[in-house]
C-alpha cells in the first residue's frame, strides 16, 4: 500500500484550494413593508459575516434492562447571526427595527394587524459559497426568519478608522443546501 502522506497527495486531493470562509453573499428577503427590495439589496453587498447555521439530531433514550437503547429523535435547527456594515442611511438598521416592531410593536405589545399570522413575518434567505474564481459552489436556503435580536451597535469617541456595525440574530424554521433539497 502506497504511503499518501505527502504535500503533492495533500494538495491533489484538496478541491480548489479549500473552501475560502471570505467569498460568500447573502440574499435576505424583507418583507415589503420594512424596506423590501432596497433593504435586501442593500443587505447584499453590507453583509460582512454570517455563519451557516447548525442543525441538531436530538436523541430519545429507551431504557432497557439496565442499558439506555438511543434512536434519532426530531431535528432542530439553531438561530441565525449575520453581522451588517452600516452606512449613513441607517436602511439596514431601519428596516430590521421596522420588522420587529411589526412583529411585537415597541410601545403597544401587540403585532400590528395582519402582522401575527407568521407567513407575513417569516421570511426567506440564501448564502451562497463561492470559489476563488466567484462561481457558486454551494447555495444554502434558510426557510422562515425573522430577526429576535437587533444587536447594539458600539458607539465610542476612540473609534476611528472604523465602520459601524450591526448584529442581528435571526430565528430560523429550517434550511437546506443543494445537496439536501431534495431529502
Amino acid at each position: 500500500m502506497a504511503n499518501n502522506m505527502d504535500v503533492a497527495s495533500f494538495i491533489s486531493n484538496f478541491q480548489g484550494g479549500g473552501l475560502r470562509p471570505n467569498l460568500f453573499k447573502v440574499v435576505l428577503t424583507f418583507p415589503t413593508e420594512v424596506g423590501g427590495q432596497q433593504a435586501s439589496n442593500k443587505i447584499m453587498f453590507s453583509c460582512k459575516a454570517t455563519s451557516l447555521p447548525a442543525s441538531q439530531i436530538g436523541v430519545v433514550n429507551a431504557p432497557y434492562m439496565g442499558r439506555v437503547a438511543k434512536f434519532a429523535g426530531d431535528r432542530i435547527f439553531d438561530d441565525w447571526n449575520i453581522t451588517v456594515l452600516l452606512d449613513t442611511d441607517m436602511i439596514s438598521r431601519e428596516a430590521f427595527e421596522k420588522w420587529t416592531d411589526l412583529v411585537n410593536g415597541h410601545v403597544s405589545n401587540v403585532a400590528i394587524p395582519g402582522w401575527g399570522n407568521p407567513s407575513n413575518y417569516m421570511a426567506s434567505a440564501e448564502v451562497y459559497l463561492m470559489n476563488r474564481e466567484g462561481n457558486t459552489v454551494q447555495k444554502y436556503t434558510i426557510q422562515g426568519t425573522f430577526p429576535i435580536n437587533v444587536g447594539e451597535i458600539q458607539l465610542a469617541w476612540d473609534s476611528n478608522d472604523q465602520i459601524a456595525e450591526l448584529p442581528v440574530t435571526l430565528a430560523v424554521q429550517y434550511w437546506q443546501s443543494d445537496s439536501t433539497t431534495n431529502v
